[in-house]
């Protein structure tokens, strides 16, 4: 499966971009659909292929973030350990994206530790982005 890779896998080992690529499926979903809620269980994270994704970080939904760049990591609860998502997801515009079951990304992603590493930054980077996008409407 050929995807554009963005920030997330960019100049990776091409062994491990394959292996986590072949885990990779692919699927549309329509403007108001909900890809995971506030508090669901963690069985994959989604990357934006086309199409902007309502992320909100709270019950009543004042905390919003909108996730909109192909290549866009949504549902990173599920990278870094959380059994729960700490946001929910709803799909704003239609969209085309992929799901990686996060067990099965884990296994691939610990054969190659130098990609861990990278990806792990790459992952913080992505939330500082998204918290100082967010800081203005959080005050």
């Amino acid at each position: 499966m050929y995807f554009k890779q963005g920030d997330l896998f960019w100049g990776m080992n091409k062994g491990f971009v394959e292996a986590a690529t072949q885990l990779a499926i692919s699927f549309s979903c329509q403007q108001g659909e909900k890809l995971f809620g506030l508090g669901d269980a963690t069985e994959f994270f989604y990357i934006i292929l086309k199409g902007n994704i309502g992320l909100n970080y709270d019950q009543k939904d004042l905390t919003h973030y909108e996730a909109r760049h192909p290549g866009e990591v949504v549902g990173w609860s599920a990278l870094i350990g959380q059994d729960f998502y700490t946001a929910s997801a709803t799909v704003e515009t239609d969209a085309d994206m992929l799901k990686i079951p996060t067990d099965s990304f884990l296994e691939v992603l610990n054969k190659w530790p130098d990609c861990k590493a990278i990806l792990f930054e790459r992952v913080a980077k992505t939330l500082g982005n998204r918290l100082l996008e967010m800081y203005p409407s959080a005050a």
